[in-house]
């Protein structure tokens, strides 16, 4: 089950997010991870968390980070999956489901579309499975 975090839940997390951001985001500045704090914090980007529950207690097996951008460009909502982690090998329908939270959450905030980027064939194989598109790279060369 993916579950969105409210700003004031995510200090209970924060550590398992700042792993997984260290983990799967290609590197970047300085400070890149309290800037992703501040924006949690704030409500600018929103943080997920997929978990079992285990003997009455929650265990966190993945989380996701997003954040509503507006494409002046296209004319269009976003809302941009920039991160995305599991802490262990996890189920078909456990991505599947993660993606219908997402495609809900984005519907009721005005988004168009998920976005988003991937080096990962099995995430390719659920986007597309799900009606979307998945075959552009991201192109990134540090400056």
């Amino acid at each position: 089950m993916l579950l969105l975090l409210m700003p004031e839940q995510v200090s209970r997390y924060w550590e398992d997010i700042k792993e997984g951001i260290e983990r799967v985001l290609p590197s970047g500045p300085p400070g890149r991870s309290q800037g992703i704090l501040t924006g949690l914090l704030v409500g600018n980007v929103q943080a997920w968390i997929s978990y079992q529950r285990v003997e009455g207690k929650t265990i966190v097996d993945g989380a996701a980070l997003t954040k509503i951008k507006d494409d002046e460009i296209f004319g269009v909502r976003d809302l941009e999956l920039f991160c995305l982690w599991a802490i262990e090998k996890t189920h078909e329908s456990t991505w599947t489901e993660g993606v219908k939270a997402l495609l809900a959450f984005g519907q009721g905030k005005g988004c168009n579309r998920l976005v988003g980027w991937t080096d990962v064939p099995f995430l390719k194989e659920v986007i597309k499975d799900n009606g979307g598109e998945a075959k552009y790279t991201f192109l990134t060369i540090p400056i």
